[in-house]
Order: C-alpha cells, then structure tokens, then sequence
C-alpha cells in the first residue's frame, strides 16, 4: 500500500485525508494541537468563540455530499440570523439570512467539524515540519530532528508562504506559490457577564479598522454567555501588526465601541489572536498545482478563493489529478 503524507490539517488537508484514507496509508502532520485550521474555535472555562472562519456555505453539489453526514447528524446547521452593513458607525443596510442561503456552522462550535472529519485518521498534532527532502523518489519530512517517511508522495495543504519555506528549490510550481500573497488579520475576542443589547447577529463594516462584529453566542447550539467576535480590517492590520496585543486590543475595543455607540469595555474575558495567513490577496485560477516527477501536489483555499467551500474544492482536483497517477 502506497504511503501518503499530508502536511497541513485544515479542510483542504482533511479533505484529501479522507478521500485518500481507504485506498492508501495516509499520515496527516499538523503544527497545531487541534484541527480545523481557521475552522476553529477558543475556549476558556465560561466562553467560546469561533474566531476564524464564522460560518460557510455549501454550494457545489460535491461538498453537500461530502458535508451532509454532518448535516444529517446535526453536527452542522444552518445558522439563521439578523445581518446588518455598517458605514460611518450607521446602519445602512440590513437582511434576515434564512435556510435559502445555506450559512452553515460546526454545532456547538466551528472545531467540531475538523474532530469529526479527522475520525480514524492518522494526525501527527504539534508536529511543525521544518524541512522536506525527496530521497531516491521517496519523500522524507523534519521535525527538528525526528525523521518521518518514507513517503511515496507528499500533499502540501498550507499556505503559500510557509510551502515555500521548505520546498525544495527544484518543485516545478515553486516561483508560482512564492508569488501567492496572503493578507493577515487581528480576532479580537470579547466575552461578558450580562447581554448587550445589539439589533444584529452579525455585521459587516466598511471604512474603518473594524471589518466583521458578529455576536458568537447568538449562533446555533451556543449555550455560553454573551460573547462577541471582531475582526479587524486587513488594511488596518498592514498598519499595525509590530504593535503589542494589548494596543491593538485596545484600538479595536474603542473603535467598536464608536461603531456600535456602545460601551464594550465592561468585558469579563477578552483576548486577541494574530491571523498571519488569512485570506489570499486576490482570487486565484489555479485549482492546485502538481509536479508528477518530484511526487508533490499543493492545494488550498488559496489556490481559487478565500471560503472553506473552495478549501474543499481545491483538495478534491489536487485529489482527482494525483490519484490518477498514483493507480497507474
């Protein structure tokens, strides 16, 4: 049985875990200690919130299918709710999100779908590989001093920066994955005591450092207190990502307060989360990229747009392009 390593544990790397899983020996290596990639969700002892991906949609007819044992066993729902557009700290637009637009979420958070889909998979967690080398047509992955393989061929599922960090200069589609940009983004993580009184579940902001508020615990399945989770704009994390935590936690708590004309300062819990890789600076044509002689496929939500939909579609070509050569 022909041995595959997949680095990366987020939908695309799960996906292609999945996919590949009943066929060939698949070892999944991820940096983190869960799963999910932005798909995921922080706890403390009285609070949760999905402070990457907030929710997803479902599309193309492939990824209901692959999706819907989830649904049917309500580990996924649809997440119904008030959503508003902000301009200059006022409403200028509002819309009900109904069952017709399929806005799904992980049921009670967005990590329980990353632990489902990772059942009876084989995942190396807090296993950051920082080297690859392809020995004699087999590949062989690093971390730190732990040897891993040999591996018959090799899935790369994150982002184009750190891929190219540790591919090996002759891959074919090197220059092209160094040229992929990703802009970053701040989560700054708010819980309290007692409900705050907003006319929204969710809302998009234009023109300021501010780009998403959404109330996390109006979501589905929730049963913790009130939270809030807000997202920075990408241009204004250009600006200021050096700053401490603490300056931008506090920016941020400010200028949402204006937006909103509502004091968040009373928090009970809050905490702030740097997402260096958030989404691609701009969409993208290329499904995945392949290099039959080196054994290697990449893929990502990156390679086509930025949602947890094309993460999947990505993983599914990388697959349908690879095992076509693997079952020669």
């Amino acid at each position: 049985m022909k041995r595959i390593a997949v680095i990366g544990c987020g939908m695309s790397g799960i996906t292609i875990a999945n996919l590949m899983k009943n066929k060939y020996n698949v070892a999944v290596f991820e940096k983190s200690r869960g799963y999910s990639g932005r798909m995921s969700t922080n706890r403390t002892e009285n609070f949760q919130f999905d402070h990457g991906a907030q929710y997803f949609s479902i599309k193309n007819k492939q990824f209901y299918n692959f999706m819907k044992p989830l649904l049917d066993n309500d580990i996924i729902k649809i997440w119904k709710r008030k959503h508003v557009q902000i301009k200059n700290n006022m409403i200028v637009s509002s819309k009900v999100f109904s069952i017709k637009e399929k806005n799904f979420i992980g049921v009670p958070s967005m990590s329980i779908i990353g632990r489902h889909l990772s059942k009876d998979i084989n995942i190396h967690n807090n296993t950051l590989i920082t080297k690859l080398k392809n020995i004699k047509g087999a590949w062989y992955l690093y971390n730190q001093d732990i040897k891993f393989g040999p591996f018959d061929w090799l899935f790369l599922t994150i982002p184009p920066e750190q891929a190219y960090n540790i591919l090996p200069a002759n891959i074919s589609f090197i220059n092209e994955i160094k040229s992929i940009k990703m802009k970053s983004c701040f989560t700054l993580m708010l819980g309290f005591k007692n409900k705050k009184k907003l006319s929204f579940d969710s809302a998009e902001v234009f023109d300021s450092k501010i780009n998403w508020i959404c109330v996390d615990s109006s979501k589905p399945g929730r049963n913790n207190p009130f939270s809030l989770v807000i997202q920075s704009s990408n241009l204004w994390e250009d600006a200021n990502f050096k700053k401490a935590g603490s300056k931008v936690a506090k920016e941020m708590i400010l200028n949402t307060s204006a937006i909103l004309n509502l004091n968040i300062d009373d928090y009970e819990y809050k905490k702030i989360h740097y997402w260096k890789y958030a989404i691609a600076e701009q969409n993208n044509n290329t499904k995945s990229f392949l290099d039959c002689s080196n054994q290697i496929t990449a893929c990502g939500d990156w390679c086509i747009n930025s949602r947890v939909e094309y993460a999947f579609l990505s993983a599914l070509n990388a697959f349908n392009t690879t095992e076509k050569i693997l079952s020669n």
